[in-house]
């Protein structure tokens, strides 16, 4: 659209060069009087017969030049009266000229508009029912995998293609099949592959509720041997120490990996500076053991969002009133688990709840561990948690943390 707005203006401006510059130019022709042409025409002629004098004789010379002197006199009497042609003056150029600097687009327009076919106006009109219909056809994101899967079967050996197949089963949340991938991938670079490494054990951490303990630790322990200062790694070898209660081992991660962020007003900082501050008073024995921090800060909870959950009545029809409905907070940046979530039936909308600290899946990634955090509900299907095409959904914009806020949150959007 823009493009062909951009030609068409350049191809005007190009025909209008060539039309306006030369009317309004101070140049003008200049006219030749025919007798001076004569002359010339006299001269050049004299000129040949005097160098050619040796050939002729005087007699013939004598008779040459009195030819063309009388040819000369004959021609300048007889000469035609011409009128010279007026000049424009200035003013007269300068409005022929802006006429047609209006004329001629307007004119190219209305033949383009005439002589093309109606579908023309397509390119200059926005159309948002053929947007939709348009976006309504591009491949969804199972179909996009189920091809990526297919390649693979057909060349296994393709460790790219192995972690592009995690990383989309990742954003699927279908973490388990993900760490699978990412297992194969990092196997056909010969374990060597730190993020291989890393995004396999992030995987299998969030396939058990976010739980680093076992395989995961050991990944990421082999990661941090090859790539002392690699990000994923840090972030995660934190929490896996935070989780096994090994505070000191924790802080010495974050503090690493804090150190490295250039700037320490990013929100990444400042969420690892609250982990570090965790850590630090679980250290100092200032802080409850996360399991009693659960049942004691269930009504004393920094941050919580009193939202109100609706479903679109146009999208009423395409559900059922057993299907599952999943109301959740997640970080605006940061780890992709859930930092509070509840369950709950089509039925039950619209329904008011209250997400906070104590619903963390994660004692230290609660929502009052980040600065920004948005709420969600998903209408599954399939009652999985895994989001799957065709569920619907709803979400909100950014909300700041450390506050009791009210929210209203309608489902109105289909999963593609």
């Amino acid at each position: 659209m823009v493009w062909f707005w951009i030609l068409t203006i350049a191809m005007i401006l190009m025909g209008l060069w060539f039309i306006i510059p030369p009317l309004i130019s101070k140049k003008s022709a200049v006219s030749v009087e025919s007798d001076e042409v004569n002359v010339a025409i006299y001269k050049q002629k004299l000129s040949e017969l005097d160098n050619n004098e040796e050939n002729l004789t005087d007699e013939q010379i004598k008779q040459a030049r009195e030819e063309l002197e009388q040819g000369l006199l004959q021609d300048v009497a007889s000469k035609p009266v011409t009128t010279p042609a007026k000049e424009l003056n200035k003013k007269t150029r300068y409005q022929i000229a802006a006429l047609l600097g209006i004329l001629i687009p307007v004119l190219a327009l209305l033949l383009y508009a005439e002589l093309s076919p109606p579908q023309w106006t397509q390119l200059v009109q926005y159309d948002p029912t053929k947007v939709a219909e348009a976006k309504s056809k591009l491949p969804s994101i199972d179909a996009m995998v189920a091809k990526l899967e297919e390649k693979l079967q057909q060349n296994p050996k393709d460790p790219k293609g192995w972690a592009l197949l995690g990383r989309s089963y990742f954003v699927m949340q279908r973490y388990q099949e993900a760490a699978n991938a990412y297992a194969q991938a990092n196997q056909l670079a010969g374990g060597k592959d730190v993020d291989n490494m890393v995004d396999q054990a992030e995987a299998m951490a969030m396939a058990s509720n976010g739980n680093m303990q076992g395989q995961p630790e050991q990944l990421v322990g082999r990661a941090l041997a090859i790539k002392p200062e690699h990000p994923k790694s840090l972030w995660l070898a934190g929490t896996a120490a935070f989780q096994a209660g090994k505070f000191q081992h924790a802080i010495r991660h974050w503090e690493k990996l804090y150190n490295m962020h250039p700037d320490k007003n990013n929100e990444g900082a400042q969420v690892l500076q609250k982990q570090i501050t965790q850590a630090q008073a679980r250290l100092d024995g200032k802080a409850p053991a996360p399991a009693a921090q659960q049942t004691q800060t269930a009504s004393k909870s920094k941050t919580e969002v009193n939202v109100t959950v609706s479903l679109d009545s146009k999208l009423k029809a395409r559900t059922s009133p057993n299907d599952t409905v999943f109301i959740f907070a997640r970080a605006v940046q940061g780890p992709p688990m859930p930092l509070a979530i509840v369950k709950k039936l089509v039925k039950d909308l619209p329904i008011t709840i209250k997400l906070n600290d104590s619903m963390a899946m994660m004692p230290s990634m609660t929502m009052s561990s980040v600065p920004k955090i948005y709420v969600g509900a998903r209408v599954s299907k399939s009652g999985n948690a895994t989001p799957q095409s065709g569920d619907l959904q709803g979400r909100s914009a950014p909300l700041t943390t450390g506050k009791s806020q009210k929210l209203k949150l309608t489902i109105s959007q289909e999963v593609l």
